[in-house]
């Protein structure tokens, strides 16, 4: 597609930032809506490190773009953390902790910054994913009651 024809659909470089991060957002909500449901049975621990790694793979896709846009697109990381809180919350209230708060007080922020993390990391997608999922791990671990 020419440039001509591109500004033909969007009035500015901001805006084609803008569409390209609301697209990504939907890839990240219908991921996140496919994993509630999908995982009732499994422990929040598994919940958890699956969902990592699939955000990390999402992530790591295209990533000079995603860091392009994360770069223009100011409200992304907060977006990104108010829907991980929302889906944590659904999958801590299933594991019935008491601690649910102080647990998302914590990881939803905690996974926003290592996926993120993923797409300026020198590592390969593989060694990033692992990276994150251990520092979600050491996190859960403190909660043992999200283990089982």
């Amino acid at each position: 597609m020419s440039i001509g024809s591109l500004y033909q659909y969007f009035p500015d470089k901001r805006s084609i930032f803008s569409a390209l991060h609301e697209r990504h957002v939907e890839d990240v909500r219908n991921l996140l809506g496919r994993y509630v449901g999908a995982h009732e049975s499994s422990s929040f621990s598994r919940f958890a490190v699956e969902l990592v790694e699939e955000l990390v793979d999402l992530h790591c896709v295209e990533t000079e773009l995603h860091q392009l846009i994360s770069a223009s697109v100011n409200e992304g990381p907060e977006h990104f953390r108010h829907a991980l809180r929302s889906v944590f919350e659904q999958a801590i209230a299933q594991s019935g902790s008491e601690n649910i708060n102080r647990i998302l007080f914590v990881l939803p922020s905690l996974v926003e910054g290592v996926v993120h993390a993923a797409t300026l990391s020198p590592f390969t997608s593989r060694e990033a994913k692992g990276e994150a999922v251990k520092a979600t791990l050491a996190y859960l671990s403190t909660h043992r009651e999200l283990g089982r």
